[in-house]
């Protein structure tokens, strides 16, 4: 396959992700000739918050077929029927690169539709966006991806315009890579949700208490980002202050939802320090936790 190049960038989806891929590549300068969604009316803001061409409803294979790279930000199980649908209606996708950004899974949910493109892939960005907002894409952000290496080559520039980086993460490692993602984004949610209960329980004012989780959940993160969970991690459990652990646990008998969360995180990094410093205190920490 010779150099695809991006004349025109069509994108399918109108959602938070769909829309803040739309408005970022059309800021860096690229040709976003359109957004469509079947079901999300929104799709017409979108349009015009954007600066391009909407369209409802059925996909207007016509100017489908005029892009050059098509994005796919819409849950798998519709990737798989415009895919099906395309073939059917035999569109004229035989220049075309084919990307969809649903993480768990690869280039293999467009099926035949394949053999008839200039190559299918998939990109996905391992950031949050949430629900009917315009999402920035920070520089140095990451974008996973596997496909072709043609492909590929036409998935750096995507990212790059946008000042990202490009990770490659095969087919069949897709569904642990996006287990992962889940964990670092939609449960570190559940944890600040939890933590923000636990502050609101003891009387702390709703705005206080988000703020004083969010600034911890920062630092933390920063923490991790420049030493690593084994240089990174703070706190009683680091420190092997069992009776502090017990004043927690103390503290959140009448939580328990809060509490069993709370024990569960603390045996699996009592497992991880254990690992890398086998000593009796994490042993006993663990066995606090579990009991």
């Amino acid at each position: 396959m010779g150099t695809v190049m991006i004349d025109e960038i069509f994108i399918v989806g109108a959602g938070a992700v769909g829309r803040s891929l739309a408005l970022a590549w059309k800021t860096a300068g690229l040709s976003v000739m359109g957004i469509h969604d079947t079901l999300n009316t929104d799709v017409f803001q979108v349009g015009e918050h954007v600066g391009v061409k909407s369209y409802f409803g059925e996909i207007p294979v016509n100017v489908v077929e005029k892009a050059s790279v098509l994005v796919l930000a819409i849950p798998f199980e519709s990737i798989e029927h415009i895919a099906n649908d395309a073939v059917l209606k035999k569109a004229r996708t035989g220049s075309q690169i084919w990307l969809h950004t649903a993480g768990a899974y690869g280039k293999s949910i467009f099926g035949s539709l394949e053999k008839r493109t200039a190559g299918c892939g998939v990109l996905h960005p391992a950031l949050a966006f949430p629900k009917r907002t315009y999402s920035a894409i920070p520089k140095d952000s990451c974008f996973s991806y596997a496909g072709s290496t043609a492909v590929r080559n036409v998935a750096q520039r995507l990212v790059g315009l946008l000042d990202s980086k490009l990770v490659d993460v095969s087919e069949e490692n897709r569904p642990g890579y996006h287990a992962a993602m889940v964990m670092v984004s939609n449960y570190q949610a559940a944890l600040l949700h939890a933590s923000e209960r636990i502050l609101k329980d003891m009387g702390m004012d709703p705005a206080d208490a988000v703020q004083m989780a969010s600034s911890l959940a920062k630092s933390a993160l920063l923490a991790f980002e420049e030493q690593g969970v084994s240089q990174g991690l703070t706190g009683p459990l680091a420190r092997g202050e069992m009776g502090t652990i017990q004043r927690h646990l103390t503290a959140l008998a009448k939580m328990p939802r809060e509490a069993q969360l709370y024990r569960n995180l603390g045996v699996y990094l009592a497992g991880e320090a254990d690992r890398k410093e086998d000593t009796k205190r994490l042993k006993n920490i663990a066995k606090i936790l579990s009991s």
